[in-house]
């Protein structure tokens, strides 16, 4: 599917390829190719799962941009390759090729909207053999896989590269190569997401995340992580593993967040655990600024600007 002139009307949930509610459908071998979206609020889309059941695979969908130069990351615009929003049926987005999208390649996410609306439904979706390719160190807020308020399923075997935003700063946007964020919606032991497989680099490391994940019961399994500033974050992650995976130099290795204050209760986070599960965690910096292969911080409840 493409097109290189501008519709001539959008709204806020703007896609070129839009799957209706309720609809079961497979979308293989599109080009998606989209040019930057007017100079106005909209959630600009490649492919829109919107509360319904699809297989997208082996597309190419390419080109969803803001219109924004102004060298700060827009709120307004959101760009999105592929999305999976809302639905309780199943998903799969497999072996596609999503690159320079911003701010997500691929999204999946029960709502647009926080806090989150009574009745929302959480998707469900298999995400594999992807390959995201971003645009390297960039003032746009890139991100790669993105699970957001509550989505869970799997990510696995995809390859993401060339994610890294422009500001050094820790707290702003960042490039974060995977996500999981806000899992604590999701309940129960059906709902946990499983990050395995999956390739990881960056070429430069001045403000990005490999895999990051906040929720419950989440596990980061025999993953190739590299050169990013943080390689592996769990924050405020309750039952969260991290297992088997290759991690190698950026700035730290593996890093545990957890809120102080009101917000604080117990969290288990196991850490290899034994010698089939340990992690390899190398080369990163000894020198002054410093990193380490694992780090814990204690933080107020402040946030940390990763939305």
């Amino acid at each position: 599917y493409r097109y290189q002139t501008q519709p001539t009307l959008f709204d806020a949930r703007a896609a070129l390829v839009h799957i209706a509610p309720g609809t079961t459908v497979v979308i293989q071998g599109f080009i998606v190719d989209g040019t930057e979206p007017p100079a106005s609020d909209v959630a600009f889309t490649g492919i829109l799962v919107d509360a319904a059941s699809a297989t997208v695979k082996r597309n190419k969908v390419m080109g969803f941009l803001p219109s924004d130069t102004s060298g700060t990351p827009s709120t307004s615009f959101s760009g999105r390759g592929i999305e999976v929003l809302g639905g309780s049926i199943e998903s799969t987005i497999d072996s596609n090729t999503v690159l320079t999208c911003q701010r997500f390649h691929i999204l999946v996410s029960s709502t647009d909207f926080d806090p989150l609306p009574a009745g929302a439904l959480f998707p469900k979706v298999t995400v594999s053999r992807n390959t995201i390719t971003g645009l390297g160190q960039s003032k746009l807020g890139q991100k790669g896989i993105w699970f957001n308020y509550g989505a869970y399923g799997k990510i696995n075997n995809n390859t993401v590269s060339l994610l890294d935003y422009t500001i050094s700063a820790v707290e702003p946007e960042r490039a974060s190569a995977i996500v999981v964020k806000h899992g604590e919606y999701r309940t129960g032991g059906k709902s946990r997401i499983l990050i395995s497989g999956n390739t990881v680099t960056a070429t430069t490391s001045n403000n990005n995340k490999g895999i990051f994940i906040e929720g419950n019961v989440d596990s980061v399994v025999s993953n190739t992580i590299s050169g990013f500033r943080w390689n592996v974050q769990v924050d405020d992650e309750d039952s969260a593993y991290v297992l088997g995976n290759t991690i190698t130099g950026g700035n730290i290795g593996v890093i545990i967040t957890a809120t102080t204050g009101s917000k604080t209760t117990s969290r288990l986070v196991t850490i290899g655990g034994s010698t089939a599960n340990k992690n390899t965690i190398t080369a990163q910096p000894t020198t002054s600024g410093g990193g380490a292969a694992i780090q814990l911080v204690f933080r107020e409840a402040t946030g940390d600007g990763e939305f």
